[in-house]
């Protein structure tokens, strides 16, 4: 599965990773106070997901627990709103050229 613009998300997560070890501790207390975003729990509970998504073990516990889900019925499967946000993100493009 291809998930648009997260080469770009990893590269800039690299990059503030690489800066923080660059500053010192003072530096970064310093640049915390002066610079603050906030994200969303919504956003961080996503971003979370996508970069689960790529450690094999936690994609593993994450397979496995939807499928729980779906087999005790929990679980809905909505085939035409998926298919929808397949098509709206571009997951078939690789397949179809367009």
């Amino acid at each position: 599965m291809r998930i648009p613009g997260i080469e770009r998300l990893f590269s800039i997560i690299n990059a503030k990773f690489r800066m923080a070890e660059r500053t010192t501790k003072t530096d970064a207390a310093k640049a915390l106070k002066a610079d603050r975003v906030e994200i969303s729990e919504r956003a961080q509970n996503t971003l979370a997901s996508k970069l689960a998504a790529f450690d094999p073990l936690e994609r593993s516990r994450m397979v496995d627990e939807i499928k729980a889900k779906y087999e005790q019925g929990e679980l809905e499967i909505d085939a035409d709103a998926i298919a929808e946000e397949m098509l709206k993100n571009g997951y078939f493009e690789d397949i179809t050229g367009n």
